[in-house]
């Protein structure tokens, strides 16, 4: 599974058009990790150099996928590393930091940012939403005389006879040449 693949459409189906089409909700492009928590855990710190290091590449990769592979070779492919040496490393320190995918065990995730991807993603959506009712708050109050709504739609827009004699919508507005 690819990070594009992963790309959620915006809204419900009535999102603006981007350049290339739909707009679309990427993935979150990267976690928030202390340094200091991952050189301060003991288990890291009982880790061999190669451990290390396989765990960090196995824990990015986890991020950008949402999984990896169990299989040595197949995971050693991913990460472009020989899987003779992925074989070598891939111990029981850098597995207890993983656990089998649910409903696909020949791959394995890193529960801490899976989580954290999904708090990610849950506050995203109440963000969203909360600016949602906003604006449509703020629409409500501002047009009372039923000009417009929060989703742009202009109620009473001019007629195309109107537009062309030059007659504005309110006399705060700039003229706009056509």
């Amino acid at each position: 599974m690819s990070g594009d693949s992963q790309r959620k459409p915006v809204g419900d189906g009535g999102s603006p058009q981007g350049l290339y089409g739909p707009a679309v909700r990427r993935p979150a492009p990267a976690f928030q990790e202390y340094a200091a928590d991952m050189l301060a855990n003991e288990q890291v710190k009982e880790m061999s150099l190669g451990e290390a290091g396989l765990l960090f590449l196995m824990r990015l990769s986890s991020w950008v996928n949402g999984r990896v592979p169990k299989d040595p070779a197949r995971l050693g492919k991913l990460l472009s590393q020989p899987a003779d040496e992925v074989k070598q490393r891939l111990t029981e320190k850098v597995l207890a930091f993983f656990d089998p995918l649910p409903g696909q065990p020949e791959y394995l995730h890193a529960p801490e940012l899976t989580n954290y991807k999904k708090q990610l993603a849950d506050r995203h959506q109440e963000r969203s939403r909360s600016g949602r009712r906003g604006a449509e708050s703020k629409w409500k109050k501002s047009n009372r005389s039923g000009n417009g709504s929060a989703d742009g739609s202009a109620n009473g827009s001019l007629s195309k006879a109107q537009l062309s004699k030059g007659e504005r919508g309110s006399p705060d507005e700039e003229d706009i040449p056509f």
